[in-house]
């Protein structure tokens, strides 16, 4: 096959950032108005150890199990079982979706799990034959005819390096909401972009308008080294509220999530917004949790006081109102998705009372269903 001038490879060892890169990579085109679709990838945590993987679709944000330590059907790679299922309904579906209607496709990964799947073996093929340019990370020592073809396609592929990240901070978007995913960001910096942020007048999100942070979400892009979300959907915040054990529900699964973030990006110093009472507790806990070492500073309103924490809540609430306006697209519009919010809580309702149940976008642990469900029953 004649090689293709469109077909980028990332390669190279575990921890040389190659996630990170194709996140930021994300969020530059996002915000130029390229459509990006494909699936990606992440780590599946409990109690600081990895159990699992998850598989994302990009123009869609639905989510699934890639693979599992616990379980019991599906091919084995390594101690993990690949859930087929979840591979072909989100990853494969999410690949034919992106042939069909993004103008860049992404993959991260196609590694040794995705292969195991013909599902999604078949809707890789759909992606070469679409003609569209593909971005996709690539398994380093994995021979298989399909990687052997785009690697054909493409030419060399690229391995990345690491950069030397001076300052770190992760903060939360979404965290009272009772619809759409609570959103962790990460963005790292340099000594010279951290002056860039104080010079370009970052602030907390909330002191902003929402086209003032659409003005200032682009040129963060530009001056972090990297910018990291992580979505965290409705029914594991639901899972940890309701059965989470004492100081382990909400906060610790926030803490996980940063943590996640935190090893993606690997800074010297970290500033997080605490989230907890007790800051001193929160930043012990994200200590545990981290693989890497580094300084923790957490405390109260961060976001008010650094600017580099600034930079991550506008980045965190940029990706939480797409997020948000993805949902409202599919289901109509619910407002903001904070029970303050009048227009939410009369969608909430006209919807239970029309389906009888609880919509999954939102989050049913929350004290406004049960309000809601007092005035129905």
């Amino acid at each position: 096959m004649a090689r293709r001038s469109n077909v980028w490879l990332v390669t190279g060892p575990p921890g040389m950032g190659k996630s990170t890169l194709f996140s930021k990579v994300i969020l530059n085109l996002r915000s130029r108005g390229i459509v990006v679709g494909g699936c990606v990838t992440s780590e599946k945590r409990m109690s600081g150890q990895r159990v699992g993987f998850r598989i994302r679709d990009l123009l869609t944000d639905d989510e699934g199990e890639l693979a599992s330590v616990t379980g019991r059907l599906g091919p084995r790679v390594g101690r993990y079982r690949v859930n087929l299922n979840d591979l072909s309904a989100v990853g494969g579906r999410a690949l034919e979706r992106a042939a069909k209607e993004a103008d860049l496709i992404v993959i991260d990964e196609i590694g040794p799990m995705e292969l195991t799947s013909p599902d999604f073996r078949r809707s890789l093929r759909v992606c070469i034959t679409s003609g569209k340019p593909i971005l996709a990370v690539v398994h380093e020592r994995m021979n298989d005819p399909l990687i052997e073809e785009l690697k054909g396609m493409s030419g060399e592929a690229t391995v990345v390096v690491g950069l030397e990240i001076v300052q770190l901070s992760v903060l939360l978007s979404g965290r009272g909401s009772v619809a759409g995913p609570l959103v962790v960001a990460g963005v790292s910096a340099g000594r010279e972009g951290v002056k860039e942020l104080i010079d370009l007048g970052v602030k907390d999100s909330k002191l902003l308008t929402p086209r003032q942070r659409g003005l200032l979400y682009p040129e963060i892009l530009r001056i972090t080294a990297y910018a990291v979300p992580a979505y965290i959907l409705p029914p594991e915040i639901d899972e940890y509220v309701k059965h989470g054990k004492k100081y382990r529900k909400l906060n610790y699964l926030e803490a996980t999530y940063m943590a996640r973030v935190i090893d993606q990006l690997g800074a010297k110093k970290v500033i997080v917004d605490a989230p907890d009472t007790n800051p001193v507790r929160f930043r012990d806990e994200l200590l545990e949790l981290t693989e890497r070492r580094c300084e923790v500073v957490a405390e109260h309103h961060a976001d008010i006081r650094y600017p580099i924490v600034s930079a991550a809540s506008i980045v965190a609430k940029v990706e939480r109102d797409r997020a948000v306006e993805k949902l409202k697209s599919r289901y109509g519009d619910f407002g903001s998705g904070y029970p303050c919010d009048p227009k939410t809580m009369k969608f909430l309702s006209q919807w239970f009372e029309r389906e009888g149940s609880m919509p999954d976008f939102t989050r049913k642990s929350w004290k406004s269903w049960l309000r809601i469900l007092q005035l129905k029953l």
